[in-house]
Order: C-alpha cells, then structure tokens, then sequence
C-alpha cells in the first residue's frame, strides 16, 4: 500500500486532487462524480484502481459512493475510504484497513480522539514511512506538542514541510506557525495555505509586519513575500481578501501597500535582467552564453530579498 518511490511528484499531487475532491478534505469541496472525472485522467495507481471499481456505475453522491466501495471488503482502500467518504469514524473498517498497512488508514486512525498517545505516533510514524501525506502532517503533531514521543520542534518542522511540499493545507499553515514572524518563509506558507482556503492566519497577522516595515528595512523581504499572495486575490467590488470580507477597509490599505513593493522588485529586477542581458551580448565574446542565462536568472530570483530602493 506504499507510495511507489517511482510516482513523479505531479502525478502524485493530481492523485491528492482526486483524493481531497473524492472526500471532501483538505479545504476542498466534496464532489464524488467531479473525483472519478478527475481520476479518470490521472495515472497515480489509486486513481486507476478507482477508475477500474466505478467504471460503469453512476456515482454522484458519498453513499452511493460507499456501496461500490463495501463491494470491495477485501480491499483495505475500499474498507477505507467506505468510511471516510460519509464520515462514519465509528466503522471498524477503517482499523481493519490501518491493520492491514494502508497508510492513508493509519493516519485517519491516529487522529481520531480516542487513540492513545503511544498509538498516534506509532499509526502516524508507520503512515509517514509509506510517504503519505497526511502521515507526514500527523507526525509532524506528534512531534510538535510530544504526543508519543519526545517533542521535537526540528523534527516537526522537517515533517510538515514534507506534507506541505504535498499540498496539505494545514500542513502549511503548522509549518509556518513554527517559523519566526520576519522569516519571508513563514509568509510564504501561510500565503499558499491562504490561497487554497485558510486565511484566517495571514489575514490576522500580516497587517502589524507592514506597519513595522515602515521603520525596519530587514523586513522588506517579508512585505515582498506578503504582497506575492496578496496579488491577484483581493475583489475590490465585493470587498474581499482571499474571499474574506471581515475588517477589509482597515485591512486593504495595507494589503496594496505590500502589493505595490511586491510589484516594484520584479519590476526592478526585470529591469536590472535586462540590463545584464544587453551588457552580456555586447561582451559576447568573453561571457558563454549558458553562463549569460544563468546569472540573469540569478538576479531575477534574488528579488525576493527585496533589495531594490524605491
């Protein structure tokens, strides 16, 4: 039930798509017939095996979903997702499933309230070994708050990183949570988390780092990484940031602000390419062109230290 090491890291996200969409997890909508659609063109093993078992069946809804499922007992997949797709945690499905080494089984089991501590960490390490996503996440809880374990903040960083990289929302949000309030990292994961629909961190925190930017330079790289995500998700016709109208007028001043020094840097360092670009081809004969690209590469990157005056 592992994670093949083979399965390329897009096919592996499009696979969580299916999975996420199927279930109705990760800040995502459930919609069961949209998932097998969705499968249908994904070549991750679980969504071809899912394609095989519905293939022919019209499937909208989670219970009918369920049936096509229990008609697979013998898969722990099935015995697994029979229960998480109507959120029916009381089944003994699902530990049969964690039993028999599904991974996505044993993380759901080791979050589940009445496991004890020794069980978490055991369900969510042994899950995190098959390189399941949401183990990774759950350990990274282990770690961070010592449940079945010693707390190890180094350790939990590394495994909601992991689980981030995964695209698990939460993930994000955790992982960013264990980062300095000036490191440009921590804004760049509670940026994405915001983006696929956990705001409340980013909403309730970017507003005082804007206003100590004003007198502290150091921060400009974190005002650049706010402004990143704030780009291109603020409705100035319905009032909404990241689709939260809560405090908006208080919230949107700042929020151009960052914007605008977001946008002066890659518009600085477009120009500062440019000028490498041009000064390059008139030297051509000493600069190879392979090393050419790669330093204005090099400078384009480096816009997210913010070093451009305004």
């Amino acid at each position: 039930m592992a994670s093949s090491p083979s399965i390329d890291l897009p096919t592996q996200l499009e696979y969580y798509v299916v999975r996420d969409t199927l279930l109705g997890e990760n800040c995502v909508q459930q919609d069961v017939k949209r998932a097998l659609e969705l499968a249908s063109t994904c070549q991750h093993p679980e969504a071809r095996w899912l394609t095989e078992i519905f293939a022919g069946k019209d499937v909208n809804t989670p219970e009918e979903a369920k049936e096509v499922f229990l008609a697979h007992e013998n898969d722990a997949r099935a015995l697994c997702f029979a229960v998480i797709i109507t959120r029916d945690y009381d089944d003994v499905r699902l530990k049969r499933s964690a039993e028999l080494g599904f991974a996505f089984a044993q993380v759901e089991v080791a979050s589940q309230p009445e496991a004890t501590p020794e069980q978490r960490f055991s369900f969510a390490l042994r899950s995190s070994l098959q390189r399941e996503r949401d183990g990774y996440s759950e350990l990274g809880h282990c770690y961070r708050t010592g449940v079945g374990c010693e707390r190890d903040l180094s350790k939990a960083k590394e495994n909601f990183l992991l689980s981030a990289k995964l695209g698990h929302v939460m993930a994000m949000y955790f992982l960013g949570s264990l980062l300095d309030d000036a490191d440009p990292q921590r804004w760049h994961w509670w940026g994405l988390a915001a983006s696929r629909g956990y705001s409340i961190s980013f909403l309730r925190s970017f507003l005082p780092l804007i206003d100590r930017s004003k007198a502290d330079p150091s921060l400009d790289a974190v005002v650049f990484m706010i402004g990143r995500w704030l780009k291109g998700h603020i409705d100035m016709e319905k009032k909404k940031i990241f689709g939260d109208r809560s405090k908006f007028d208080s919230r949107i001043g700042p929020a151009n602000r960052a914007i605008a020094f977001f946008t002066f840097q890659c518009c600085a360092a477009r120009a500062a390419v440019d000028a490498w670009c041009l000064i390059a081809r008139r030297i051509n004969y000493l600069i190879n062109r392979d090393i050419r690209k790669k330093i204005g590469m090099l400078i384009w990157e480096i816009r997210e230290l913010a070093l451009y005056k305004e």
